[in-house]
């Protein structure tokens, strides 16, 4: 399905993700293991950015990671992903899990590499709905690819999702090569617990986001929502009303510093 020898070809198990995608839970998602190339997945490793050059996320207490949005400009290796996730391809398999027509932002708002060094986490969250610089999409899908060459699960950092955070989670371990395809709606809370493994280590991912058109206004507007597994009054104060603080602030300042973390 997809141009090689970027990607491994899945049209031969499209109808089986589909059909897995639509009757998984607590939040629809799908899970791909080798979906690159072995070769090409190796050198994308290897031509990661460096953790100490990444910046630091703006989720302030809700999360300690970095990212880094440049896929397609930061060289001719992470060029190759960016044309796979911008591929025709790959929008008609998006659309078919979905069930409706998606397209890929090019720009990875809040998206492209994200990287947690040791005791990283990111707190459960639903992501911003409107993308922030265009009122008439609205986000439907997460694509995030994992590269953890060698990763232990006593380290945690597993990716948990769940349609209510008084639920029990599902774990997705971060493994090498591994591609996870998750809904975005508002009860699609996700995120990971603090990771523990030794010094040098990190937890790398790749993020796109897959959207539709709608009418602008006829959805309304939340940022990136907030509910900590385990927090303080204040935490929990601060998570209840992160969303109209942000939307506030943007309203007066502009959107540059919206952010949303995998």
């Amino acid at each position: 399905m997809l141009n090689d020898p970027v990607a491994l070809h899945v049209s031969d198990d499209l109808e089986l993700l589909v059909e897995q995608f639509a009757n998984s839970g607590p939040v629809k998602h799908v899970v791909i293991d080798n979906f690159l190339d072995a070769t090409y997945a190796n050198t994308l490793y290897e031509d990661l950015p460096d953790l100490d050059g990444m910046p630091k996320s703006r989720d302030y207490v809700f999360s300690d990671k970095r990212e880094l949005s440049t896929l397609d400009k930061r060289s001719d290796i992470s060029r190759q992903l960016h044309e796979v996730f911008m591929s025709r391809e790959f929008a008609d398999f998006a659309s078919r899990l979905a069930g409706q027509q998606i397209f890929m932002d090019p720009e990875y708002v809040g998206g492209g590499f994200h990287a947690g060094g040791a005791g990283s986490f990111l707190d459960l969250h639903v992501d911003f709905n409107i993308h922030p610089k265009h009122d008439d999409w609205l986000r439907k899908l997460n694509v995030l690819l994992y590269l953890n060459p060698g990763w232990e699960q006593t380290w945690g950092g597993d990716l948990l999702l769940t349609d209510d955070p008084g639920h029990p989670t599902l774990a997705v371990a971060p493994k090498f090569n591994r591609l996870v395809i998750m809904e975005c709606t508002d009860q699609s809370f996700h995120g990971y617990r603090t990771i523990n493994f030794p010094i040098g280590r990190s937890r790398r991912s790749i993020a796109a986001y897959g959207y539709v058109k709608i009418e602008a206004g006829s959805v309304p507007r939340h940022t990136t929502n907030w509910a900590p597994e385990e927090a303080g009054p204040l935490k929990r104060a601060l998570a209840k009303n992160w969303s109209a603080i942000v939307l506030t602030k943007n309203r007066f300042f502009g959107s540059g510093t919206l952010k949303n973390r995998r």
